[in-house]
């Protein structure tokens, strides 16, 4: 059972003890409406149709933003939530199509001289060494170049600093 099949077993176990224990855990089936549509497609390893389109948003507004805008640019990226999260699924599944412009952009954003974009793309490093270590011991290792390559630039990038 790979790590996201866990956590989402998790989420639905915790949804069914929210409806059998409600004055443990909280209001009844909260959990299942944040989660409940979201589990099948993440127990079959596929993104949501939203999660897909808020990462391509994400793609493609940092490329048009006039350079005055990137400080508020980045204040606002922390707060987004569901891009965190959609981001992280491309991360896991590293046979994505979205791995490649992603692991480019975070190195885009780790290059930057604006701390909150080299913040962000920090949040990811746990994950992506994780899935870099998990894609090698498979000996899959065309799927991880892209991770490699942002994880090498990464340390290059914090070696010469």
């Amino acid at each position: 059972m790979c790590r996201s099949c866990v956590i989402v077993t998790t989420f639905a176990w915790r949804a069914r003890q929210t409806v059998d224990q409600p004055e443990r855990f909280g209001k009844p089936g909260s959990l299942c409406r944040l989660f409940g549509n979201q589990l099948e497609a993440a127990q079959c390893g596929k993104m949501l149709t939203a999660e897909r389109g808020v990462v391509e948003e994400w793609l493609s507004e940092f490329k048009i933003l006039p350079e005055a805008s990137i400080t508020s640019y980045a204040v606002t990226l922390k707060q987004k939530t569901t891009l965190v999260s959609a981001l992280y699924e491309v991360i896991q599944e590293p046979q994505s199509e979205l791995l490649e412009p992603v692991c480019h952009q975070l190195f885009e954003f780790y290059r930057s001289k604006e701390k909150n974009l080299r913040t962000f793309t920090l949040q990811f490093l746990p994950e992506l060494i994780w899935c870099y270590l998990s894609v090698s011991t498979s000996r899959d290792l065309q799927s991880s170049g892209c991770i490699e390559a942002l994880l090498l630039s990464v340390y290059n990038l914090v070696s010469v600093c």
